[in-house]
């Protein structure tokens, strides 16, 4: 997991935490607020330079749901896909890379 991504993570678990107190509070609630704009923007960014990156590198993008995505890696996998291409799940983030060796790896 990467470093967003831990930092991520125990964001939204001390907003699910502290919940209560996020709402009531108005300056925290405000910050609450800021803070998750923040992380939206961020977010965006990443997947935008990441798409950059891909396109440079010349790899093969496949936009599919989280549910599609086992099926779509099996489908491309077989179809002689070139080694590098990307399957990304769209409602989740999730990607899978293609090694050379036709197997699906997690992509952080």
């Amino acid at each position: 997991m990467t470093p967003y991504a831990e930092a991520l993570q125990s964001f939204n678990r001390y907003i699910g935490e502290h919940t209560a107190e996020l709402l009531l509070d108005p300056q925290m609630h405000a910050l609450g607020h800021i803070c998750r704009a923040t992380i939206h923007e961020a977010t965006a960014e990443i997947a935008r330079l990441r798409a950059e990156l891909d396109r440079y590198q010349g790899r093969e993008i496949f936009y599919v749901t989280e549910d599609q995505a086992a099926d779509a890696c099996l489908s491309l996998a077989a179809t002689g896909t070139a080694a590098g291409a990307v399957v990304r799940a769209t409602d989740t983030g999730r990607e899978w890379v293609l090694t050379p060796g036709r197997d699906w790896l997690p992509r952080s």
